[in-house]
């Protein structure tokens, strides 16, 4: 594995902060698990991690870890001050720190015989968004990306902070491949994940092997898919004796192309049954 991935981990090497983007109107409860296990991954690693989508999960979705950390917004670096601007109106722009008070102090002062600012005529907005790397998930152009894309044009900019990777999804990717991976000799978007943190010998926690489990369960239908593999069951089992537990999924029909299931799981001593569409 560590040969055919070697660009991968080179992506990953020696970065603090991440932002995976994804478009949750294709994604199924497989990369929501991806996704917010890398998110549990990165918090147990002493790294920071971001999920960004512009459509948020369903309620459903809550059987996963963490999936309230899939948001449509990125927290903001900047504080901003906005006006229309007149050079009389600007002279200088000083500030300064009352540690007595602990305030910060901004003074614009207008042209000599011209009157301030009109304090209501200011506006004030958050802007700015930084990551050392971005991972787009089953997304072929940071463009198709909306508005997400126009909000955050400064951390799709540099070619060399993203990295495409891409599960059963067909793709027009034509950029360089040492930042492009084709997942489809895995079984999921899971499997994958599981397989890096017990190559690399990663730091995981019950919630994070549960998602793990979760995610592997889902897009293998209980591990009776043609894609499940000797490695799909041997990671399955180390999640488990990592402290996963499993829930019991209940897809309808596997020749359906959506993503609808049902999930089985113990709540209050009682089974609960919840149906969930994709």
């Amino acid at each position: 594995m560590t040969e055919k991935f070697t660009n991968f981990f080179s992506f990953l090497e020696n970065k603090k902060s991440f932002v995976l983007v994804f478009d949750q109107r294709s994604a199924n409860l497989d990369l929501l698990a991806f996704v917010t296990s890398f998110y549990l991954l990165s918090k147990k690693n002493d790294l920071t991690s971001y999920i960004l989508s512009l459509y948020l999960p369903k309620v459903a979705d809550t059987i996963l870890f963490a999936i309230d950390k899939v948001k449509s917004q990125l927290p903001k670096q900047n504080l901003v001050l906005k006006f229309a601007y007149n050079q009389n109106l600007v002279d200088k722009i000083t500030y300064q720190v009352d540690e007595k008070e602990n305030q910060f102090l901004l003074t614009i002062k207008p042209q000599k015989n011209f009157h301030p600012l009109d304090f209501s005529q200011i506006n004030h907005f958050y802007s700015g968004a930084k990551t050392d790397g971005v991972i787009l998930c089953n997304v072929s152009n940071p463009n198709n990306l909306g508005k997400i894309y126009q909000d955050y044009k400064e951390i799709f900019s540099n070619k060399e902070n993203l990295f495409y990777l891409n599960f059963n999804f067909k793709s027009s990717y034509s950029e360089s491949k040492n930042n492009f991976l084709d997942l489809s000799d895995f079984s999921s978007w899971t499997e994958f994940l599981g397989l890096i943190i017990k190559e690399k010998n990663l730091i995981i926690d019950n919630d994070l092997s549960t998602n793990l489990i979760t995610g592997i369960d889902f897009q293998s239908y209980n591990l009776t898919s043609s894609k499940t593999s000797a490695n799909t069951f041997e990671i399955f089992a180390w999640l488990l004796r990592q402290g996963g537990e499993r829930k019991l999924l209940i897809r309808e029909n596997k020749l359906q192309k959506n993503n609808d299931y049902s999930v089985k799981t113990k709540s209050d001593k009682k089974l609960v049954e919840m149906k969930i569409e994709g």
